[in-house]
């Protein structure tokens, strides 16, 4: 037997696919879901914007608050007690910036072997020193105060008064302008 051909007439463009309904029935579900989904986001924006509104108003009322109790906590400043406590902090400055080894060793270069010093009293609001003490002769005393005239730091520098003691020593105190830097 001879085979026969039986011709197939198959149409693609309508023939329902196996999912085919399954697409023309989900699209109105998806579409449903995606405008609840919009509606929800719409709502949260309105409701989020009337959030955002009502703490700027709160925070704008916090402000002005704040500004007058800012306003009220300023009191006017004694001008007396101001200058004082300038005064004080400007002395602290002072006090800081004496450097005592410096002061020590310029001291140390200019006295001579027969004085001892017994005392050094800085005086910051003149940038000063006063240095007391004693020497076997008078003639000791006034080569330490020509040797601070010529020292760089030591400046005005003054004997300001000597008396003799009861074993015959010199005591005296000698008054200097003292600057950190050499010169000035």
């Amino acid at each position: 037997m001879k085979d026969k051909k039986i011709p197939a007439n198959i149409n693609l463009a309508t023939r329902m696919g196996a999912g085919g309904k399954a697409a023309k029935t989900a699209a109105p579900i998806l579409l449903a879901l995606s405008l609840l989904f919009t509606w929800g986001n719409i709502d949260a924006y309105r409701t989020n914007g009337a959030s955002i509104t009502r703490l700027n108003a709160h925070l704008n009322l916090l402000e002005k608050k704040t500004a007058k109790q800012d306003h009220a906590a300023l009191k006017p400043v004694d001008p007396k007690m101001l200058a004082k406590d300038i005064e004080f902090i400007n002395e602290l400055i002072l006090r800081k910036t004496l450097s005592w080894t410096g002061l020590l060793t310029d001291l140390e270069a200019g006295v001579p072997r027969n004085v001892q010093i017994l005392r050094i009293s800085p005086v910051f609001e003149k940038s000063s020193v006063a240095v007391g003490g004693r020497a076997k002769k008078m003639s000791d005393v006034l080569a330490m105060v020509e040797t601070m005239e010529r020292a760089k730091r030591f400046k005005d520098v003054f004997l300001l008064k000597h008396s003799e003691d009861k074993g015959g020593m010199v005591l005296f105190t000698v008054s200097a302008g003292y600057s950190m830097k050499e010169g000035q």
